[in-house]
């Protein structure tokens, strides 16, 4: 996964029965972890999921250059890390999510915002019309991203993280849905 600090906060035992690794940056762009994936020089991932909510942001070039040439280690620590999740997760009562927990959460109809002020705050600047030429630039350089690493055998897919409902009709929200269609197709199977 390669997204922005809300594909960040994607807890790790989403993925316990899978090689999935979240290479999202809190604070960060998709464009930075493309980057960073295109740059190193060890196998590439079978699939790449970008997470298209964020799309004004540029490539983080100080992290690149730190990680551009990371040979991704062996992890080691992964077993252990899954076995301290779900001891947190049982001490929490949220144990691991079986099949039909997940399809009883999906089907339930959308919790309501929890974080009204907070949404409100962010309405006001998410409704400003001004990052339209950065989306535009964000949107192209993830297009050349893409075509680099699907040449190289790597399959991407998009996904949005869902906004609250206020924000996901604000002009933000619509302009970085708009900067993608321009340069791939809401048709295209990815």
């Amino acid at each position: 996964l390669v997204g922005s600090s809300l594909s960040y906060r994607l807890r790790e035992q989403y993925f316990e029965h899978g090689d999935v690794r979240n290479a999202a940056i809190n604070g960060g762009s998709p464009l930075t972890g493309m980057a960073i994936i295109a740059a190193a020089p060890s196998a590439r991932p079978r699939a790449i999921a970008v997470e298209t909510n964020v799309l004004d942001r540029t490539i983080d070039n100080d992290l690149l250059e730190q990680f551009e040439n990371a040979k991704r280690p062996e992890d080691t620590l992964r077993p252990l890390r899954s076995v301290a999740a779900y001891y947190q997760g049982a001490k929490d009562d949220a144990i691991t999510y079986s099949k039909a927990r997940i399809k009883a959460i999906v089907a339930r109809p959308p919790a309501p915002d929890h974080a009204p002020q907070r949404i409100a705050e962010a309405s006001g600047e998410w409704n400003e019309p001004t990052r339209r030429e950065a989306m535009a630039q964000g949107a192209a350089a993830l297009k050349s991203l893409v075509e680099k690493l699907e040449a190289e055998g790597v399959a991407i897919f998009f996904y949005e993280v869902p906004y609250p409902s206020q924000l996901d009709r604000s002009v933000y929200a619509t302009m970085a849905r708009e900067a993608l269609a321009r340069v791939i197709s809401p048709d295209d199977k990815r």
